[in-house]
C-alpha cells in the first residue's frame, strides 16, 4: 500500500480514513430507513455501512439496533467510479439517476484510451453478480455512497467475455489520463 500510495500517478491511498468534523463540503443530507444490522438475506433493511459511516464511534447495540439517519455532504458529483469484478448489470434501477437515466457508461476502453485492442462480446453483462452488489455499495442511488457518480465497469472475472487484467490497468491508466474534463477516478477491485 505505501508503494502504491508513494507512484505519482496515483492520487492518494487512504488506509485508514477518519471522520473529520471540520470538513464541511456543502450541505448536509439525510437519508432515512430501517439501518439496523441482520443475517436476513430479504427484508427492508438498508446498507447498515452507511450508518455506520456517519458515526465517529459505534452506534450499534449488541442486538444490532441503531437509532438515527445517515448524515451526508458528498454524492458523488462529478466523479468517475470504475467497478473492476464481473461487470455490472447496467439496466439495474439503483444505477440511475434522479431522473431515470442510467449513471452506467459503457464505453470502449481501447478507443477511449488510445490502446490498441477490442474489447470481448458481452462485455457490460455480470454472470454471478459481484460485480453489481459491488457497484451498488460504491454508487447505488438509495444505497450507495456516491450516489450521483458515473459508473464504469471492466470485466476481469467470471468467463471468456472478460478483459486481460492487463489490458484493463493499462486501458483504465490510459482513459484517466486522457480525459479533459478533469473528473477524479476512483477504483473498485475487490477480487482475491
Amino acid at each position: 500500500a505505501q508503494k502504491l500510495k508513494n507512484d505519482p500517478r496515483v492520487f492518494d491511498v487512504e488506509l485508514n480514513p477518519k471522520l473529520r468534523d471540520d470538513i464541511e463540503i456543502g450541505g448536509r443530507a439525510k437519508q432515512s430507513g430501517n439501518f439496523n444490522k441482520t443475517t436476513a438475506t430479504s427484508g427492508d433493511n438498508v446498507n447498515w455501512g452507511l450508518r455506520r459511516m456517519s458515526a465517529l464511534s459505534n452506534p450499534y447495540l449488541s442486538n444490532g439496533t441503531v437509532t438515527g439517519n445517515y448524515t451526508h455532504t458528498l454524492t458523488g458529483d462529478g466523479v468517475d467510479v470504475v467497478i473492476m469484478d464481473s461487470g455490472i448489470q447496467a439496466d439495474h434501477p439503483e444505477f440511475q439517476d434522479y431522473n431515470g437515466n442510467s449513471r452506467v457508461q459503457q464505453i470502449d476502453w481501447f478507443t477511449e484510451s488510445g490502446i490498441s485492442g477490442t474489447m470481448p462480446a458481452n462485455h457490460y453483462s455480470d454472470t454471478n453478480g459481484h460485480g453489481t452488489h459491488c457497484a451498488g455499495t460504491v454508487a447505488g442511488l438509495q444505497y450507495g455512497w456516491a450516489k450521483n457518480a458515473n459508473i464504469y465497469s471492466q470485466r476481469i472475472l467470471d468467463n471468456a467475455a472478460v478483459m486481460n487484467i492487463f489490458d484493463a490497468y493499462d486501458t483504465l491508466l490510459g482513459w484517466h489520463n486522457a480525459k479533459t474534463n478533469g473528473r477524479p477516478t476512483v477504483v473498485n477491485m475487490s477480487y482475491g
